[in-house]
């Protein structure tokens, strides 16, 4: 079990129900939760939802971002300057593509969770986007 870390979920998730995704994270809260403090950051439209009281944390550890590659990498970049990159252990849901690279120039521990994977086509096109892809997933 990990301990004495910060443990950011980055989750871009911003509907208006909790469906299955909050109750599972929030009980993955609950328990990395004993040994380590826990952050959020969600997209700017989650600000507000009701959902956001069944996470167990307080409203000082969520936080919100424009999630363009760009601006979620400047909150990322603020974010690794307030917990340590070296103390941040990072778990990304539904963050894929260049918003992973953005997420993982700041931090280098990154478990990325994508949910409900498309498959790839087969074009030239979809064939060159993947080869970019592979280092970006890769770690």
């Amino acid at each position: 079990m990990i301990k004495g870390m910060n443990i950011l979920y980055i989750c871009e998730y911003a509907a208006p129900y909790p469906g299955s995704f909050v109750p599972a994270l929030s009980a993955l809260i609950h328990e990395v939760g004993k040994n380590n403090t826990v952050y959020c950051l969600f997209p700017e439209k989650a600000n507000n939802m009701p959902w956001l009281s069944l996470l167990g944390i307080g409203k000082d550890h969520i936080f919100y971002a424009d999630f363009s590659v760009k601006k979620l990498a400047q909150k990322c970049q603020w974010l690794c300057k307030m917990l340590g990159r070296e103390h941040t252990i990072v778990h990304t849901h539904f963050v894929g593509d260049f918003r992973l690279a953005a997420v993982r120039v700041s931090f280098p521990k990154v478990i990325c969770h994508y949910h409900m994977m498309v498959p790839y086509g087969t074009t030239l096109m979809k064939k060159l986007k993947r080869l970019v892809r592979i280092p970006i997933y890769w770690n």
